[in-house]
């Protein structure tokens, strides 16, 4: 009776360890298959989602080497797992195999203590994960609902660059584009067509200093200032940039008086906070000047704030100038059309070069397809953070299912004998989920706790919301429970159906 443990033959010991290992390397295997699967669906998907953020994308192929390396590393992970049990197999505690019978005579309090430890660990990874997949995709939703102040859709553009002798001259530049906005008129689905340097989303922007007339001269360093933009008149309402105040530009606003001049509503804000700028005059703006531009330029309107170059960036003050007055040798043409845009690219282009073959056309393509690029980095780490999610997901769901499911085998003489004495259906299922969901509300606690401090590591991932965001976390860890609820729920309602005399003459 004072002996604890006895060592097995070496041959019994052999037999034990052949037959552990050789179901630890089966399941590795076919984890690993899995795998591969996996990852070629995973390659084609990063492939899609970050075409434009990982250099040579393309040329990334599933190695046969790192297949290879990681069939290995599967392997010796399950093998290393496998020691464990085998060494408990070959020194077994006589005690606990007579009290416990033969199902649980590797099932002892450390190997349970280990197996609710990973339970919890993995539950707290899972929320970890979650947390940064839940934040990025609230972070995308905000992003995409931004608006950039007009409307992109159906519009299609192209930028040009008027060089050369033949327009260095104001009116020849003028002459060329009006000759051009008719042939893009002149298309069949298009609705409008215009001029603006810069475009919105092209990638360039224009600024200089300004002077208010009536005012003091500023501090040197303490000048207004603004982004310029030169447009032809029906830019705002091809755009659909909605006019706040005044007049849109005509065809009247010409050369050789005073200059016509729209501004923002950001402009308006900081400059004119206390006053009506309609009707105003602002001087010495300094961008792109040629000789015979007006010299002062009465504000006639203003317009709604537009985001030119970035959705997370306010808009910045602006100020819009007619193409007659002060003309660009480059910026964009663009047209708005009635369906797709794409399928008019080529009409598009050879209307533009049919005014003159020498002129510069690059970037044709829909405006929509610009905005979309400036997001594209945002939207591939958060498929990533939601791919990182879903495994963390499946990984909660499966490690309390096979923990719970394994309890409940090794349980089965017990739950048999409980309802012997007359337990209840519920009464087990009861007992079984409380075991799990034990497990899953400590992962959780130490999941919130991990993701608290680890989010903030991500705040300049996030556009409109906090790295600690409650609803987030809220969602997440009861998302979590549910998930861990059905993973316990499933092994409880076959435990609750578990026959007791059958239970019983099970050992």
């Amino acid at each position: 009776t004072g002996v604890q443990t006895c060592a097995l033959p070496i041959s019994g010991t052999w037999r034990i360890a052949r037959q552990l290992l050789s179901e630890s390397i089966v399941l590795a295997t076919l984890a690993g298959g899995v795998g591969v699967l996996i990852a070629a669906w995973g390659q084609s998907a990063i492939r899609y989602f970050g075409e434009d953020q990982l250099p040579r994308l393309n040329e990334v192929q599933i190695s046969g080497q790192v297949l290879l390396f990681t069939l290995a590393v599967s392997v010796l992970t399950a093998v290393l797992f496998s020691l464990l049990p085998i060494f408990k197999a070959a020194r077994p505690d006589i005690n606990e195999v007579l009290k416990a019978g033969a199902k649980g005579a590797t099932s002892g309090s450390g190997l349970r203590l280990w197996r609710d430890s990973l339970v919890v660990a993995e539950v707290a990874l899972g929320l970890v994960l979650l947390a940064g997949a839940g934040l990025m995709i609230r972070s995308f939703g905000r992003l995409v609902s931004i608006s950039p102040g007009f409307d992109a859709e159906n519009v299609l553009t192209g930028q040009i660059n008027l060089s050369g002798q033949a327009y260095e001259k104001t009116e020849a530049r003028v002459q060329y584009l009006n000759e051009t906005l008719a042939r893009l008129k002149a298309l069949p689905g298009v609705e409008s067509a215009a001029f603006a340097a810069p475009m919105p989303f092209s990638g360039g922007n224009v600024g200089s200093d300004f002077r208010i007339e009536g005012r003091p001269q500023p501090e040197p360093g303490q000048e207004p200032d603004a982004n310029n933009r030169s447009v032809t008149p029906e830019y705002f309402q091809a755009m659909r940039i909605p006019l706040l105040k005044g007049r849109h530009f005509t065809e009247q606003d010409q050369r050789g008086g005073i200059g016509a001049a729209i501004i923002n509503e950001a402009l308006a804000s900081r400059y004119f906070s206390n006053e009506d700028p309609i009707g105003k005059y602002i001087t010495h703006i300094g961008a792109n000047q040629n000789e015979g531009d007006p010299e002062r330029w009465q504000i006639v309107g203003v317009v709604g704030n537009v985001r030119h170059s970035s959705l997370t960036r306010p808009a910045n003050p602006e100020i819009y100038l007619p193409f007659q007055q002060n003309s660009w040798s480059w910026g964009n043409l663009f047209i708005r059309t009635k369906n797709d845009p794409a399928a008019l690219a080529r009409g598009f282009s050879e209307a533009i070069r049919s005014a003159d073959r020498t002129v510069l056309l690059t970037g044709v393509r829909p405006l929509s397809d610009a905005i979309t690029n400036t997001i594209a980095q945002t939207r591939f780490y958060t498929f990533l953070f939601a791919l990182f999610g879903a495994v963390g997901l499946i990984l909660t769901l499966t490690g309390i299912y096979s923990v719970i499911s394994y309890t409940v085998a090794q349980r089965t003489q017990e739950i048999g004998i409980r309802m012997a004495l007359g337990a209840q259906t519920g009464d087990v299922l009861q007992l079984v989920i409380r075991q799990g969901m034990t497990l899953a509300l400590i992962g959780v606690v130490a999941g919130l706790a991990s993701a608290f401090g680890l989010t903030r590591l991500m705040e300049t991932l996030l556009y409109g919301v906090k790295a600690t965001d409650p609803l987030t976390f809220t969602a997440i860890a009861l998302i979590l429970m549910a998930v861990a609820l059905l993973a316990c729920w499933i092994p409880a309602r076959r435990a609750a159906l578990i026959d007791p005399l059958s239970a019983l003459r099970s050992e």
